[in-house]
């Protein structure tokens, strides 16, 4: 079985080191990068099974990053997220063929991105209320 690799990208220090955790609470080899030229250096010397960007990163976007890792390695799993799941954002990931998820959602749902069941890319409607936001009481 290959090793299970992530690398993830965000300025914020605090929540990088908490997806790195829960990462290797899972098993998953991780790494962090506070900077995007730090993930684009870090992208072109590995190949991650997943990338874990914020989709605004100073300098870079995060979709350009996604770019650069589907060139290194068209296998890699990308995985953007932002404050918002604003639609025009949510395009754009999907657009890139990475995956959106909002900031409070990410920590949740990390552990299925290294399933190998989801699709290669979303598929989800961004126009559509996503289902995780309903009432369930």
């Amino acid at each position: 079985m290959p090793v299970r690799t992530a690398l993830f990208a965000d300025p914020d220090r605090t929540f990088c080191w908490r997806l790195k955790t829960l990462a290797q609470n899972s098993g998953i080899v991780a790494e962090v990068c506070m900077t995007a030229e730090e993930a684009r250096r870090a992208l072109v010397t590995s190949s991650p099974m997943l990338f874990v960007s914020n989709m605004r990163l100073g300098g870079i976007k995060g979709r350009d990053l996604v770019h650069l890792a589907r060139m290194a390695n068209p296998k890699t799993r990308a995985v953007l997220y932002g404050t918002t799941a604003d639609m025009v954002l949510v395009k754009m990931a999907q657009d890139a063929g990475a995956f959106f998820e909002p900031t409070a959602f990410l920590p949740y749902a990390l552990k299925q991105y290294f399933s190998t069941t989801l699709p290669p890319k979303d598929r989800r409607d961004p126009s559509r209320p996503d289902r995780r936001q309903r009432f369930r009481g």
